[in-house]
């Protein structure tokens, strides 16, 4: 049968999650950039670590909204559509970041070894 949603029926509180995994993900992103810039026993560092701290929930966040829209057991998620549509998407998304990361790498480094390892094995962010 159709799985489309019925009016009405989306799960709001998952937007909401979301828009907050979005920031906290980017707090750590601003907190972490600057970690090295200033000095560990700085009270800029000590902001930065409480920053990035509380800010860590965002990843485990997006984790726990796919967990709970995936798994929900009123779905019912043939094996074939599993491989074609999820992990297909998940695997060209990997292989064009890794591809591009590759690229900025080579870039940076001019070395064959790096450009080729970070293709293969992603960079250590992905």
């Amino acid at each position: 049968g159709s799985r489309k949603q019925e009016a009405g029926s989306r799960k709001h509180y998952f937007d909401f999650l979301r828009v907050a995994a979005c920031f906290a993900v980017i707090i750590l992103h601003v907190a972490a950039h600057n970690f090295t810039k200033v000095g560990v026993t700085s009270l800029k560092w000590q902001t930065l670590n409480f920053y990035d701290g509380i800010a860590r929930v965002g990843v485990p966040l997006f984790i726990m909204i796919s967990g709970a829209l995936f798994l929900n057991p009123n779905k019912d998620f043939p094996i074939r559509k599993i491989y074609s549509k999820y992990i297909l998407k998940i695997a060209i998304v990997f292989i064009f970041w890794a591809f591009v990361y590759a690229v900025m790498n080579y870039a940076e480094t001019n070395n064959k070894l790096v450009f080729f390892s970070t293709l293969i094995r992603g960079h250590y962010h992905m």
